[in-house]
């Protein structure tokens, strides 16, 4: 009896720690690492945009050449570890990959872009 007690017990502890393991590693945390405005500074009145949708949709503004164009994305790939990532941005039927690196409120794009998050 007391063999499958402890059988028992090892599956129970076996099955929470794998709860906690599938649980951390969740795909929407990925998805949502962008979500929000960026802003990158031209200069002091000229400026632009990426609002990232939660829904993988997005809208990037320059109001300087009165433009506005929506878009959708996906995040291929990202290691909250070091804040590099991958973000797949779909325009007008046109497709590309961009690399990222996020620390806190800061968004390196691939070429040295920086954004500084403002919602």
């Amino acid at each position: 009896m007391k063999k499958k007690q402890i059988l028992y017990l090892v599956s129970a502890i076996i099955v929470a720690v794998m709860s906690l393991c599938l649980t951390s590693c969740n795909k929407d945390d990925q998805d949502g690492v962008l979500v929000g405005t960026w802003r990158h500074d031209y200069s002091n009145t000229d400026y632009c945009t990426y609002t990232f949708k939660s829904n993988g949709s997005g809208v990037f503004s320059r109001p300087s050449w009165d433009v506005t164009e929506s878009f959708t994305y996906k995040i291929m790939s990202y290691d909250s570890d070091s804040g590099r990532g991958e973000v797949l941005e779909i325009e007008g039927g046109q497709s590309r990959t961009i690399s990222f690196t996020l620390m806190g409120s800061t968004l390196v794009y691939e070429g040295g872009m920086v954004f500084t998050k403002v919602r």
